[in-house]
Formats: C-alpha cells, sequence, structure tokens
C-alpha cells in the first residue's frame, strides 16, 4: 500500500469507526456497494473524484476542518495513483511461451508485456458502427421489422471478440459448432458466421428508424467491473487508462465477470419524434460458466452514483429487462418506463445491466420503436455479434497494484 493512499485510508477507516456505522449501513447511506468502502478504507483504491470522499465524510458527520484535511490527503493520494500508473514498465520478453489456464492457487505474477498490446492500443482508438442485417434467427416475423441497429459505436476493431479460447493457437475453422472447454459456437473470423442470416424484411414508408449509440465496455464504475480471461496474472497487461475497456478485452479475449453494464444512446434521424415501446432480450446460448480467472478494473473507482438502469437477470429461463431506479445526490431518480418519446434533438440514454451467478451467456437485445406509421425493431449488440457475459463468483479473482505492477489475488471482502 502506498504511503499517501494509505494516510488516506486510515482517515476514511476512523471516521467510519468514530460514527459506528458498518460498512452495510453507510453503503446503504451512500448508494455504493460494501466491497467499494472496504477498498478505500484499505488503501486497495482511490476515489476518483473528491465528491466521492466528501460524501463518504459527511455520511459519517465530519466536521469542516477534517474536509479540509481529508481534501488535502485525497490531492496527494490521487498524485501518487497518477505517478504509479504513468512509471515506466518492464521490457516483455521475446516469445513469451503459451501457458495452461491459471489455476485457483495461482498467487501475482510479474506481468508479462505481450506483443498484442499494441492491437490493444488500436483497439482502443477504433470506432466502428454496426453492421445492417443480423444473422439471428428471430422469435417475431413481423414483416416491418428492421434487422439491423443503426450508427452502433461500441468500437469495431479487427480483432474478433466473438472467438473465446483459453490460450493462444490458431482460431477454429467454420465448420466447429463447439470445442471442449468453449462455451459458445465459434466460427473463422473471415468466413460467415455460424449462426443463420435472415434477410431484413420489406419496411413499411415512412420516417427513418432511430440510431443507438451502443457503449458495452465503459469502466465510468471501476468497482463494479470485472472480466474474465483465460490467461495468467503474468500474461496480464495492466487495466486500461481512460474509460474504455474495449481493447483490453479483444486483445486478452476476455469476456464480461458476472454483470456487464451497458449504455445504449438513442435518438431520432429525421423530423418526426420516435416512441420506444419496449426492450427485449433474446438468449442465443448459455452453458456452464467459463473456467478462468477474474480480473478487477477496480482501481479509480467511482463516486456511487447510481443511474436509473434496466435490469436483467441472466439466470432466469426467460430474461426480461426490469426497470429500476436511481440515486444521484441522495435523489431518487425514477425507473425509466416504456413508452418513451426520443428525436434528433432529444435523445433517450438507457443503462442496462445484465448479471448472472450460475452460468455463461450469449444474449443480445431488440429495442422496438414506432413512428408515425412505421413499426420496426432495433437490435442492440456488441457490433454484430452478441454480448457475452459469464458468472464469476466461484473463480479466482485478482486486482492490480499500480505501485508494484502486478496482479494481486483479491480479499474475500472485495470479490465479485
Amino acid at each position: 500500500m502506498a504511503g499517501q493512499t494509505q494516510e488516506l485510508a486510515r482517515a476514511l477507516s476512523e471516521l467510519k469507526d468514530r460514527a459506528g456505522l458498518s460498512y452495510g449501513a453507510l453503503a446503504k447511506r451512500l448508494h455504493t456497494s460494501t466491497s467499494t468502502l472496504h477498498r478505500y478504507c484499505h488503501g486497495a483504491a482511490v476515489p476518483g473524484e473528491y465528491a466521492a470522499v466528501e460524501r463518504f465524510a459527511r455520511a459519517c458527520g465530519a466536521e469542516r476542518e477534517q474536509l479540509v484535511e481529508l481534501h488535502r490527503l485525497w490531492i496527494l493520494a490521487d498524485a501518487e495513483r497518477e505517478a504509479a500508473r504513468k512509471a515506466p514498465t518492464p521490457a516483455p520478453p521475446a516469445d513469451p511461451e503459451p501457458v495452461a489456464p491459471v489455476a485457483a492457487s495461482g498467487s501475482g505474477q510479474r506481468r508479462v508485456r505481450l506483443a498484442l498490446i499494441a492491437a490493444m492500443a488500436v483497439g482502443v482508438a477504433t470506432v466502428g458502427t454496426a453492421v445492417a442485417g443480423s444473422y439471428f434467427s428471430s422469435d417475431r416475423g413481423t414483416a416491418a421489422t428492421p434487422r439491423a441497429t443503426a450508427g452502433s459505436a461500441s468500437d469495431g476493431g479487427s480483432a474478433n471478440p466473438w472467438n473465446v479460447e483459453p490460450n493462444r493457437g490458431a482460431l477454429p475453422s467454420a465448420n466447429a459448432s463447439r470445442s471442449p472447454g468453449l462455451p459458445f459456437p465459434q466460427w473463422d473470423p473471415t468466413g460467415p458466421p455460424a449462426l443463420p442470416t435472415i434477410p431484413p424484411p420489406a419496411t413499411a414508408p415512412g420516417p427513418p428508424p432511430p440510431a443507438a449509440d451502443v457503449r458495452a465496455y465503459s469502466l465510468e464504475d471501476r468497482c463494479g467491473s470485472m472480466y474474465v480471461s483465460g490467461r495468467t496474472p503474468g500474461e496480464v497487461p495492466a487495466p486500461p487508462e481512460g474509460t474504455d475497456a474495449r481493447g483490453w478485452v479483444t486483445g486478452m479475449r476476455a469476456v464480461a465477470g458476472g454483470r456487464m453494464q451497458i449504455q445504449v444512446t438513442v435518438q431520432g434521424t429525421g423530423r418526426e419524434a420516435v416512441v420506444l415501446h419496449g426492450l427485449n432480450v433474446h438468449v442465443v446460448d448459455h452453458t456452464d460458466p467459463l473456467e478462468w480467472t477474474g480480473y478487477s478494473m477496480g482501481e479509480g473507482c467511482g463516486s456511487g452514483l447510481t443511474p436509473r438502469t434496466f435490469d436483467i437477470d441472466l439466470d432466469t429461463d426467460r430474461p426480461v429487462a426490469q426497470p429500476k431506479a436511481g440515486v444521484q445526490n441522495d435523489v431518487e431518480l425514477p425507473a425509466a418506463h416504456f413508452p418513451l418519446r426520443v428525436s434528433s434533438a432529444d435523445p433517450e440514454v438507457l443503462d442496462v445491466v445484465a448479471h448472472t451467478d450460475k452460468r455463461a451467456v450469449a444474449w443480445y437485445l431488440d429495442l422496438e420503436w414506432s413512428s408515425g406509421a412505421r413499426r420496426g425493431t432495433l437490435r442492440i449488440d456488441d457490433n454484430g455479434r452478441p454480448f457475452r457475459t459469464s458468472a464469476v463468483k466461484s473463480r479466482p479473482q485478482y486486482t492490480y497494484n499500480m505501485a508494484k505492477k502486478v496482479w494481486e489475488p483479491l480479499e474475500d471482502y472485495a470479490r465479485h
């Protein structure tokens, strides 16, 4: 634990103890998780902004002088964190050997920089659009349903994020629908998709469909973000800087661990208003959880703000998107119930949280819309492929120590 970070953690812990509050009670007051508060009070993470520290302190009854001192400690701890992040890293070996998936008893190893980091950087900088047309089979079959998302910007890339494999090596051929240890259908990235394609049906004339900008790998709330990968801690680079993990996820062939948060901004593309009628969940495939290792993006935790969301329990037989209320500055944000209205000047942001504790799931969404006499659906997916989420509760889990530049096992209280 670094010096200034430790001082901030000690001050926060003392405030909590003097207030006589448990982690659970304080978490309810701050509308955040107990694991986030544990990390703050044990120096495992520095709040990303001082507002989170101030809310913590006020909930514990801090006086003005204490708030001033906490501000000073947070500035020093934040500077220490940034210095650790920017410090030089060890040079990579020339040709690292492939290794087997990590065992549950693995300990933190020295990180090895791989050649694929260059590809990851490209992935972070690349912004793509969703592909018109869909290869998913449909259970809807309405003639006025377009099969394409419009304007999806969830970071397309040359790497194929849907092919999952625990280690390096040649990608499987398009003829293999499933391989041992792999939970989802696969195909050669240069060939046709394994799932059937359906030509888009004819649509009624009228206003154009809305556009959707999809952010599937945002790290706004790092404490709630974890990815599972078949690579060992020594092979995995540090969590990505900034708020986008697409390049990191693609390079590690990783899958969202336990929980996946997606932000969809829907906006009209013409002068006419568009009405959104519902958000439907489609499960493409589900299997046992991936036997991989979880890597927490926890450094730089968010402020504990809770947006209103559409909550999806992927462990149910027929998952549905349930509207949930949120909280901002101690003010409750009412749940977003359909129908919702959007236009070119008035977009709507849909925060979707999908979670699983039992299995690995491939899934996507259909957003029902209408404008005038025209009706249809807007496909919400991962650049033409399903989203993927795998349970992580029973898997080994690691967090990155910025000072030591090494992945370390998560303590029990902080496990997802």
